[in-house]
């Protein structure tokens, strides 16, 4: 059983390359040097948590959350190779964290206003309206930011390598 909504959880995802795992390796560190001098095409940066695992996530997020706050977007990923002789990367997407806080946190705070509102009888029907409307609306705008903050990391590494979806 789930306690997040899919749009607030990490997501596993299997791709192939046309790279050789070494060829491939050799790109993803040429973006994780190129980055810090930002000289990319691509506004990605990361690092290599072992000799095939990497870890990589925007430089900037322009629409959302600043970085400073909670950990960004991230993909996590490990290449190797299949049976095949092929080269798969092996994509966990894991959203902003922000996302998962403000989905519970921001309802809960105007819950309370309305509670406190009708203690201290100061509500209109129209401020009540109001207040359900955005208690809402807030999870829904979350869903839809933290879906579009994922999706926004995850195609912009699958389509700079040119990456084939498997499964």
């Amino acid at each position: 059983m789930r306690i997040f909504p899919r749009q607030l959880s990490s997501e596993m995802f299997r791709y192939s390359s046309t790279l050789s795992s070494d060829n491939l390796k050799d790109a993803l560190n040429n973006i994780f040097v190129k980055s810090k001098v930002k000289s990319l095409p691509i506004d990605l940066t990361g690092v290599f948590i072992t000799d095939y695992e990497f870890e990589i996530k925007p430089q900037t997020i322009i629409g959302t959350f600043p970085m400073s706050i909670g950990n960004p977007p991230i993909l996590k990923g490990v290449i190797h190779k299949t049976k095949n002789n092929l080269t798969q990367i092996d994509l966990l997407v894991i959203p902003h964290s922000i996302y998962s806080m403000a989905f519970f946190l921001l309802p809960i705070s105007f819950i309370v206003v309305l509670i406190e509102g009708f203690k201290e009888d100061r509500l209109k029907s129209f401020d009540i309206i109001l207040v359900i409307a955005i208690i809402i609306a807030i999870p829904i705008v979350i869903l839809f930011l933290s879906n579009l903050s994922k999706r926004r990391l995850q195609t912009r590494f699958v389509t700079y390598f040119k990456l084939t979806k498997l499964d």
